[in-house]
């Protein structure tokens, strides 16, 4: 009965029990010198002399004097007189982007001229001809009769 009663119960395990889980993995993370188009796109320009982001309302050189570019924090800035100072000024109506490259075409004007636009206006350029073309016969059977 006593083997019967030891394989039936669980055998005591040797090995430790883990007391924690493995940590977790870092993000990946791009350096600006092995991708640099990452470095780009996480930026912002123009930098100061030190290679710090400009922000809204600080003070801006003459030589940006209307230059725009993008602030820390994505905002669109311009570099104008706000009270006879040079400030950059954010551009209203633009939103934070993490992309100084435009994310789609611009607005165009609405109708375009590739199609056929007016059956009147070419039935007048077809008449136009058609007429000088007449006249121009005309004259010339009328030179040589004389």
């Amino acid at each position: 009965m006593s083997l019967a009663a030891s394989s039936t119960s669980p055998s005591p395990s040797t090995s430790p029990s883990p007391s924690h889980s493995a940590p977790p993995p870092t993000p990946l993370t791009l350096s600006a010198t092995t991708f640099p188009v990452a470095a780009l796109l996480a930026s912002c320009y123009p930098t100061t002399d030190k290679g710090g982001c400009y922000e809204p309302g600080q003070y801006c050189p003459k030589s940006d004097y209307g230059a725009s570019g993008v602030a820390g924090n994505g905002t669109t800035i311009i570099c104008q007189y706000n009270n006879g100072i040079l400030r950059w000024i954010p551009v209203y109506g633009t939103t934070p982007s993490a992309s100084p490259f435009p994310s789609a075409a611009p607005v165009t004007g609405g109708g375009g001229t590739a199609g056929f636009q007016d059956a009147l206006l070419l039935g007048l350029g077809v008449a136009a001809l058609l007429a000088g073309a007449g006249s121009l016969s005309y004259r010339r059977r009328l030179t040589r009769k004389r």
